[in-house]
């Protein structure tokens, strides 16, 4: 294995005196001595700066922000301030196995067209402990052509996972600035941009990352209500990486079988209706919004609508029909529930009736 090139790992620190240490070691206890590690401290209240500066390595570079930014801002940071010609990223609490570093340098090696390598993950708790009995879809994914990942992406969600992806330096700069205001979708837009910017990647099946999995779920990915609210919010901006695409073989790949049900295919001047048609297929609420509003956008004037035309023959009575192809969103919902409180309501009124009628029966006999 050449051990000539610099690799930059870059580890987003935030709370995690706990598990810091543990996480900057695993670097260091790697067999390739020529690393450096970026530590981005998003300003933790607690000793997670202690924690760094206790370990006495040249190869470490602590960054501390000013003040609370979020992941984007520490992460922008610790690119621009990377030297290496790969970068990998490392969670805060996460940490490498002992032969990570030599089969993600293998793979580049053996693969030179290759721009970015992720892995599985090893689900850990507390205490360094695997979990057991977890369904592995869970922590696992397989390796997919760009196509296969990028239609995953739009029509459902994130594909890979972040911690201990590993991508050459000069195409994550590429991305730079990142959008700071992007909280649970961060990675997933990475993820989307690097494929749209040509970068081919792949998938190892190797579980190279022992990732920190909180019994009480108070880090940030945790599923709950105030976080897939926010993944919703944030889906609009997600959604328009994909309105970069102009490779019509990619878009007929991703999209073949909706290509074929539907018989609507992409063409060089209708790549915004397009995917606003086949988002409107998405299994959120958030994406087939966003689909609807790309094709209002797109209709705004006389010259899209005759391009529709042409290609789709495609008329105003046809665009009042779309709202039928959208499954099980929110206001669908809505209605239902409002069915059903409206039969419970009938319901309750009825029985109010029979126990008052009941009541005035017998009140009558005695």
């Amino acid at each position: 294995m050449n051990t000539d090139k610099l690799i930059s790992v870059i580890i987003l620190a935030y709370n995690q005196e706990n598990y810091i240490q543990d996480a900057i070691n695993s670097v260091l206890n790697q067999n390739y001595p020529n690393i450096e590690i970026i530590v981005n401290d998003d300003c933790s209240p607690d000793r997670t700066v202690e924690k760094i500066k206790e370990i006495k390595d040249d190869r470490i570079r602590l960054i501390e922000a000013k003040y609370n930014q979020g992941i984007n801002a520490g992460l922008d940071r610790a690119i621009c301030a990377a030297k290496g010609e790969y970068i990998v990223l490392l969670g805060g609490d996460d940490m490498m196995t002992p032969d990570y570093m030599k089969k993600i340098l293998q793979t580049f090696e053996d693969h030179s067209d290759i721009g970015a390598v992720y892995c599985n993950l090893i689900p850990i708790d507390e205490k360094n402990i695997p979990y057991k009995n977890i369904p592995k879809r869970r922590y696992y994914t397989y390796n997919q052509t760009e196509a296969e990942q990028l239609r995953f992406a739009f029509l459902y969600g994130n594909f890979v996972f972040s911690t201990g992806m590993a991508v050459k330096a000069k195409y994550f700069k590429e991305l730079l600035p990142l959008p700071f205001s992007i909280v649970n979708n961060q990675d997933f837009k990475i993820h989307i941009d690097l494929i749209v910017n040509g970068v081919k990647n792949i998938v190892l099946d190797d579980k190279l990352i022992l990732y920190r999995v909180f019994r009480d779920k108070t880090n940030i990915s945790s599923k709950g209500f105030t976080t897939e609210l926010r993944e919703s919010l944030e889906f609009e901006e997600v959604m328009e990486s994909f309105l970069r695409i102009n490779d019509i073989k990619l878009l007929e790949a991703m999209f073949d079988k909706e290509i074929k049900r539907t018989g609507l295919k992409p063409f060089p001047d209708t790549i915004p209706y397009f995917l606003g048609r086949m988002a409107i297929y998405a299994k959120k609420d958030a994406k087939q919004s966003w689909g609807y509003h790309k094709i209002i956008q797109f209709l705004k004037n006389e010259e899209n609508f005759d391009v529709l035309k042409e290609h789709y023959n495609l008329e105003y009575k046809d665009l009042l029909k779309l709202t039928k192809y959208f499954h099980n969103t929110i206001f669908q919902r809505c209605f239902k529930y409002k069915k059903l409180f409206n039969i419970f309501l009938i319901a309750f009124i009825v029985s109010i009736l029979c126990l008052l009628l009941t009541i005035i029966y017998f009140t009558l006999i005695i």
